[in-house]
């Protein structure tokens, strides 16, 4: 009895004393992240904690000291160099983050709120030469937290979530204009590192901007937008996007009023370089577009592209990609000339190219009757050449000459009325036509240097 009564007392002080021994897990990682953070040119501006029995929270911000250490920093986690604007952007930035977690030894979870406390001193002074009045405003909005992420990030396990604090601002410029931000119900998920995760899920309920100056308005509204993606690598990925309505809007200028409405939209991309060959997909499609001028109108339905390169080396694609990644940053002719170079050598190796599907269902032109659309389907192969990178300037033609094209047109009646009456040149193109249906078909053949259509050759 003596026994089990002392096992029970040791086992009730070692309980009582685990959050006074502290969370290792979560201080050790917090540790490193800051010296990694400090190392890379940022620094803790202040700090301060507050403990109690079951959780610790601390208050830090951060210092954006050295933009260009930082920046070499992030762009770690990037497939390509960052833009030199954004060394400008970032140069004094003033960051907060508070974070909170449990105590107890063995809980890994951590809870941050992220927002920034002050832009840029260029762009703080800037604005404060313009106008007064909005510096402040912006100063007291960014202070008091009125842009906030808040983040629960597992680190054993890195998986997290979190959501963006609802923005509804608006404020009345010297000038007389009104300006209206609104981002509601923004929320998301996913794994991985923070700044680089593994996949990565978001919804935004709503995102409106409006602009408004002596009875001319500028607008634009995003509804139901969602996002999953998941990256591999900087080069393996798959990103799916959808839309519910996008609407664009500028009104009360007369000559340039415009109205750009559409809905149900869908963009997935994918790129996979695991393979012998580097492979891209890109598919896209919406409901409905309608586009409205002073002078015209457009409505469209039914849109959809279905786009595809492969058979790709994957060492010219990165080298030629390393390229291009430096023009952000630098622009020489010696560059211009290694940038043609690099993309005769990823042609040389050879590629294929094909558009599986480009259809429009039907559209109407300043509100007339629907007409029906067009399909288009293209395959593209570009033959392997080991002769052609060793050329400095290859004509067209030795490029054409390792090209094979097999395309079908088709387009319906109505449309190609439209197309013989608007576009000059087209009407040669009767030779060429087919009809099947209600539709005129051009069969499209480039072999051996020779280029038919419907069998005819040109």
């Amino acid at each position: 009895m003596k026994k089990l009564l002392l096992l029970t007392i040791i086992v009730v002080i070692v309980v009582a004393l685990l959050p006074f021994l502290g969370n290792r897990v979560v201080k050790s990682e917090l540790d490193n992240n800051i010296q990694t953070l400090t190392s890379y040119g940022i620094e803790v501006a202040k700090s301060s904690e507050e403990a109690t029995y079951l959780s610790a929270k601390k208050h830090y911000e951060f210092l954006v000291k050295d933009s260009k250490k930082f920046l070499k920093y992030l762009e770690q986690f990037s497939d390509n160099q960052l833009p030199p604007y954004i060394d400008a952007a970032l140069a004094g930035v003033l960051v907060g983050v508070d974070l909170e977690y449990s105590n107890f030894l063995f809980s890994d979870e951590v809870s941050a709120d992220i927002y920034p406390l002050s832009l840029s001193s260029e762009m703080m002074e800037g604005i404060k030469k313009e106008d007064k009045d909005f510096y402040k405003y912006l100063k007291t909005l960014l202070e008091s937290r009125g842009v906030l992420y808040h983040i629960n990030y597992k680190i054993v396990s890195e998986g997290f979530d979190g959501y963006i604090k609802d923005i509804k601002e608006e404020y009345l410029l010297q000038d007389g204009s009104k300006i209206v931000l609104n981002i509601s119900d923004a929320i998301f998920d996913g794994t991985g590192s923070l700044i680089a995760p593994t996949t990565l899920n978001s919804t935004i309920q709503k995102i409106g901007f409006n602009a408004t100056h002596d009875g001319e308005e500028f607008s634009l509204v995003l509804n139901d937008f969602t996002s999953n993606s998941n990256f591999k690598s900087h080069s393996t990925y798959t990103m799916q996007a959808n839309l519910q309505s996008l609407e664009y809007k500028i009104s009360g200028t007369k000559k340039s009023d415009v109205l750009v409405d559409s809905s149900d939209i869908s963009v997935n991309i994918s790129s996979n370089i695991e393979g012998e060959k580097a492979e891209f997909d890109a598919k896209s499609s919406f409901k409905e577009l309608e586009i409205k001028t002073q002078t015209a109108s457009f409505l469209a339905s039914g849109l959809n592209y279905v786009l595809r390169v492969s058979d790709v080396d994957k060492d010219a694609l990165e080298g030629l990609r390393v390229l291009l990644s430096r023009t952000k940053s630098s622009y020489s002719n010696s560059l211009q000339d290694q940038i043609e170079k690099s993309t005769l050598n990823l042609f040389s190796k050879g590629l294929r190219f094909d558009i599986e599907e480009f259809s429009l269902a039907n559209f109407s032109i300043k509100d007339k009757k629907d007409i029906d659309g067009f399909k288009i389907k293209v395959n593209i192969v570009l033959k392997e050449d080991v002769a052609l990178h060793k050329k400095s300037k290859p004509s067209p033609l030795s490029l054409l000459q390792n090209i094979t094209l097999d395309a079908k047109l088709k387009f319906s009646k109505e449309m190609m009325a439209i197309i013989y009456k608007e576009v000059s040149l087209s009407k040669s193109m009767k030779n060429y036509a087919v009809e099947e249906g209600d539709n005129v078909v051009f069969n499209v053949k480039f072999l051996d240097k020779k280029l038919s259509i419907n069998g005819k050759q040109l």
